[in-house]
């Protein structure tokens, strides 16, 4: 139980850590871009070195982070080739958006 409580801690303070750099950065700057996802992964890749106790281990974080960040950025805030229709389709129940 103690691993899962860690994990979750871990996940929770990462989460927070992006959303806190991101908003932060889009408030100071005043512009809603690619590079407040940037700072946003980097606040979290300084949580998992903080956690992890390693520079080398937030510096890899934040590179892996903020390129991974950088990519669903740029596509549009999704990495499938699903249109917009059929994604909107596939969360609905039975179809209601259909309907409409």
């Amino acid at each position: 139980m103690r691993t899962i409580g860690r994990s979750s801690a871990l996940f929770a303070a990462v989460g927070g850590a992006w959303t806190i750099g991101s908003t932060l950065s889009e408030s100071i700057r005043g512009t809603d871009d690619t590079l407040n996802t940037v700072v946003g992964a980097c606040s979290s890749a300084l949580v998992v070195g903080v956690y992890g106790r390693s520079p080398l281990l937030a510096a890899g974080a934040a590179l892996a982070m903020s390129g991974m960040a950088i990519i669903v950025d740029l596509s549009g805030g999704h990495l499938d080739q699903r249109s917009p229709k059929d994604f909107a389709r596939l969360m609905t129940f039975h179809g209601a958006a259909e309907s409409e």
